[in-house]
């Protein structure tokens, strides 16, 4: 699987990480998966999709949580959000509520890529119904590799870590040139009232960037 011609904007700062082992690995992992018949989620075509939509000059929010959605119809290569027409998750309702808003007809998170803001997750890939089912197989060695980067080559930039291993930001973001925010995952109690999209904006315009329009459409 030709991991790295999926990651078209990214390719020339990512190019080293993909000719590493580890990645190698886990695309002959996700071959197998391919050729056992294991349905994978999101699909194989959207596994980079926060990539292809998101370029890294455009980059000013990172939202990482853990995993995708576990169905087919709901993954759709962003994080935390739906494919249209997908069943809405408890996380989703969260974050509504989250952003002040009752309800919204629409489930995808697109509106905020265009914007800049970068849904990731820990792990990029997972077996339909079968959590952490592609856990500790490289995903979060190169998500490492492409927040170094981030980190290496942007400024300003915000970090939402919601629900994913916060260890991660202590070593490979510099808090003087970004901010690290750590949220609890939206499934939690504790997500609610967290301010975590005011408290970006608030970032933004203070470092004379657009701030998000965070409503979903």
């Amino acid at each position: 699987m030709p991991l790295v011609a999926q990651v078209s904007s990214w390719s020339e700062a990512l190019k080293f990480e993909f000719e590493r082992l580890y990645m190698r690995r886990l695309g002959a992992f996700l071959a197998l998966e391919a050729r056992l018949g294991r349905t994978m989620c999101p699909r194989q075509d959207e596994i980079f999709a926060a990539f292809n939509a998101c370029p890294l000059n455009k980059v000013k929010v990172v939202i990482i949580g853990k995993e995708p959605y576990c169905k087919l119809t709901q993954a759709e290569g962003l994080s935390f959000s739906i494919r249209s027409g997908g069943e809405v998750s408890s996380s989703w309702k969260a974050i509504i509520r989250e952003i002040g808003a009752n309800t919204s007809e629409h489930t995808t998170l697109l509106s905020w890529v265009e914007q800049g803001v970068l849904l990731l997750n820990a792990v990029l890939s997972v077996r339909e119904g079968k959590p952490q089912s592609h856990s500790n197989q490289g995903w979060e060695q190169f998500i490492d590799a492409v927040i170094r980067t981030i980190n290496r080559l942007t400024s300003r930039t915000v970090f939402l870590f919601w629900g994913a291993p916060y260890e991660m930001s202590k070593v490979l973001i510099n808090g003087a040139r970004h901010l690290v925010l750590l949220c609890d995952d939206p499934t939690s109690s504790e997500f609610h009232g967290c301010k975590c999209f005011t408290a970006t904006n608030a970032y933004l315009l203070k470092n004379g960037k657009t701030p998000i329009q965070w409503t979903i459409k």
